[in-house]
């Protein structure tokens, strides 16, 4: 596979970017909205996130399309307009890219769908593989540089994606699962689970994000390292908000954010960034991390950092 975001991989670890959700909420959009269709009626809102994320020095941005699938937004009476959103997504984000000349890869993102994936042992759901299918191509035809799975607690449905994935294109594919406080799934499974069914499956980056916390995240990725042959992402969410004046609140400082980074490098995550809750300043605080490493790596084993953008 010839790819600039695999020979970029190479080279040292990635900066990512964080939520897109927090900083939408904090422009007043309502939790409650359809985020995805902000695409649409919004896009110099989105733009504007992923700019703050290109300022603070990530080297890859998600798109806005965690539920951009038919069944996700069917919720808001948008199923007819799957194609256009998630095109419009990627346009968004290749565009904030290159307005700014950032060396950065755009991530077609897509968020479990959540329902059964099996009719029984055997068969399975047909209307899910092709919500999966439609989403998928429309991400490739906008032009994204590597396709993310974020927050899916299955392997069923992460092989029913990758699969999928696979027929649909030769991009590059990072999973990250959610884990609980006691290190598996929703559905079980552990981090050395996931990492066999995913090399096995050809996928490039494994990894974990979200779920309960920036702990169980660090103890996930510490022992997917252990027996992974390649690449492991670290996205954690900052912890659990608070809810004051109406309003959800977090109290991790980018202070905090620095200090895990660090210790996620430690203990071998090749590609981190952030989830829920966290912003430019954490994604810029963790950049200083890399670029402290960077600066202290002998000549003849340079680290490549991002650079931040004016």
């Amino acid at each position: 596979m010839n790819s600039p975001f695999l020979d970029r991989l190479e080279r040292g670890p990635i900066l990512a970017d964080g939520a897109i959700g927090t900083l939408l909420y904090a422009q007043g959009v309502s939790p409650k909205a359809c985020f995805e269709e902000l695409n649409i009626a919004q896009a110099e809102a989105v733009a504007e996130v992923h700019r703050r994320y290109l300022q603070a020095g990530a080297e890859i941005i998600g798109t806005n399309t965690f539920a951009a699938n038919r069944i996700r937004l069917a919720e808001h009476g948008l199923q007819a307009q799957v194609r256009e959103i998630n095109l419009q997504a990627a346009r968004i984000a290749r565009d904030a890219r290159d307005l700014m000349g950032a060396p950065a890869f755009v991530a077609g993102v897509l968020g479990p769908i959540g329902i059964a994936i099996f009719e029984d042992a055997g068969s399975r759901v047909p209307v899910t593989r092709e919500a999966y299918q439609e989403q998928i191509e429309a991400l490739v035809d906008g032009g994204v540089d590597l396709i993310a799975l974020e927050t899916f607690d299955s392997l069923a449905e992460v092989e029913e994606v990758v699969l999928n994935i696979k027929s649909a294109c030769d991009l590059p594919i990072m999973v990250q699962l959610a884990f609980n406080a006691e290190g598996r799934t929703a559905s079980g499974e552990t981090p050395e689970d996931v990492v066999r069914l995913l090399e096995s499956l050809g996928v490039n980056v494994v990894g974990a994000n979200c779920g309960a916390g920036p702990q169980t995240v660090q103890d996930v990725v510490q022992r997917m390292v252990a027996v992974a042959k390649v690449k492991v992402s670290a996205q954690p969410n900052v912890g659990q908000p608070s809810r004051a004046q109406g309003r959800y609140l977090y109290d991790s400082t980018p202070a905090q954010f620095a200090a895990l980074a660090r210790r996620l490098l430690e203990v071998g995550a090749w590609v981190i960034g952030g989830c829920c809750g966290t912003t430019p300043e954490h994604i810029a605080a963790m950049r200083a991390v890399l670029l402290a490493l960077a600066r202290a790596e002998p000549a003849s084993h340079s680290l490549v950092v991002p650079v931040a953008m004016p």
